[in-house]
């Protein structure tokens, strides 16, 4: 019975033996795989893009946006524009921040002059 006993055992760890090499196969082969993978995906990235500076090719308005229109801005004393940093459309109104000035413009959906927001701050009538 001695020798079942350790003819048993010996069976045992051979056979976990080779599950942990096979395991151990089957892990560096999956590792091997997923970087062959990964560097064949990978592809150099080119931040820069060609510019034709001899292009003569005009682009419209109209091919690039389905609804254009040229709002000529009202210029009165109170509304002159020193240098426009930033235009933002919202509810039916124009806010253009004249970055020189330090200022908000408001002007109304046809182009005239609403009124000006020149504080910073967080209270009302300022702006951040």
């Amino acid at each position: 019975m001695q020798k079942n006993k350790f003819q048993n055992e010996t069976r045992k760890v051979s056979y976990n033996g080779v599950f942990k090499n096979w395991l151990r196969v089957g892990c560096a082969l999956t590792m091997l795989a997923m970087i062959i993978l990964l560097a064949h995906g990978c592809k150099p990235f080119n931040d820069k893009a060609a510019i034709n500076l001899f292009d003569n090719h005009l682009i419209s308005l109209a091919d690039v946006f389905e609804n254009a229109r040229i709002v000529p801005l009202e210029d009165t004393e109170q509304s002159l524009i020193a240098q426009i940093t930033h235009i933002v459309y919202y509810d039916d109104r124009f806010y253009v921040l004249d970055g020189k000035q330090q200022k908000i413009l408001c002007f109304d959906n046809d182009g005239k002059f609403v009124s000006t927001i020149s504080k910073q701050g967080h209270g009302p009538g300022e702006y951040v």
